[in-house]
């Protein structure tokens, strides 16, 4: 063939050997064959290949990036669960504040900050719908008035925070840590939360209901959204926690397991969910504040959002 023929005599046997290896079918195979005589023409006459282009070279090095980076997020992703599995492991009854408080941080506040927030703020949109709640929430109109909606908000979210992340909720370890501030703030962080609360006559299913809530939404809120489902060690981690705090809120009767807990928060809907004005009332305004710096015609569809997250 004429290609044949332009290779010097030396080099047409190893073109015999790719007309032996492909037959009849070698016309399917032309980019190969091309790529296979351009390779013989350069051994033969001892030609360098042809240089690879930049634009070549940088997909090379874009592509050697990426998977290098696949690699190192593979290996930091779940370096917290890893250190939450380690510090579990030094306490696995869950028995120390410092264990509970450590391994929240580290899954809640570093691994999910995000859904963990949104699944609380979300949160409350379930005890809204509870009249007994509700009706209280309207009386006292610190979630109804748009002059103190964004501060009983704030300042919620701030009490609970020092609650959570300061510890303070154990108090033999408060007595035995005299001068650490840390967990002085996150007791007086409880005991402002306890006063705020004993003005008003709540029943303990209530408080035990709203707790069930804090417990619950963000396993549900990971578990339907996070990058990655929640181990066991880190439920029970979240759970430990805020069981503790309840103690320390002066609760009782509070369920001694997670399953426990879902059981309970589910029963609780199921009987005293239901419609009622103060509902309405409450969560409108909650509505409200969380539509403070969106725009008015964004507003149809943040409603249908947050109708859509509150399931």
């Amino acid at each position: 063939t004429p290609l044949v023929d332009k290779i010097p005599k030396e080099g047409k046997e190893e073109v015999d050997i790719h007309h032996r290896c492909f037959g009849y079918g070698w016309r399917m195979f032309l980019p190969c064959v091309r790529s296979s005589f351009s390779s013989v023409r350069c051994i033969t006459r001892q030609e360098h290949p042809p240089p690879v282009s930049k634009a070549a070279m940088m997909y090379v090095y874009l592509l050697l990036a990426f998977l290098g980076y696949l690699v190192y997020q593979r290996s930091v992703r779940f370096a917290n669960l890893s250190r939450v599995k380690t510090i579990v492991a030094h306490d696995p009854t869950l028995t120390k504040m410092e264990t509970c408080r450590s391994a929240q941080l580290l899954t809640m506040l570093t691994d999910f900050p995000f859904l963990y927030t949104k699944s609380l703020e979300f949160g409350l949109y379930r005890t809204y719908a509870i009249p007994r709640i509700s009706a209280l929430l309207q009386h006292t109109r610190n979630l109804v008035d748009d002059e103190k909606v964004g501060r009983r908000y704030d300042d919620t979210d701030y009490i609970l925070r020092e609650a959570v992340e300061r510890g303070g909720w154990s108090a033999d370890q408060i007595a035995n840590a005299s001068g650490d501030q840390e967990l002085l703030r996150g007791k007086r962080a409880l005991e402002r939360l306890n006063a705020l609360h004993a003005r008003w006559s709540i029943p303990n299913d209530d408080f035990l209901y709203v707790l069930s809530v804090f417990i619950c939404e963000p396993i549900r809120w990971i578990q339907r959204y996070g990058w990655r489902p929640l181990d066991q060690v880190e439920k029970e981690v979240h759970f430990h926690t805020w069981s503790q705090v309840g103690v320390a809120m002066n609760m009782h009767s509070i369920p001694c397991t997670l399953d426990e807990m879902f059981a309970f928060n589910e029963a609780f809907e199921d009987k005293y969910m239901t419609l009622k004005p103060s509902n309405v009332v409450v969560s409108e305004a909650t509505t409200r504040l969380f539509f403070t710096g969106i725009p008015s015609f964004m507003h149809p569809f943040g409603r249908q959002a947050v109708s859509a997250l509150c399931d």
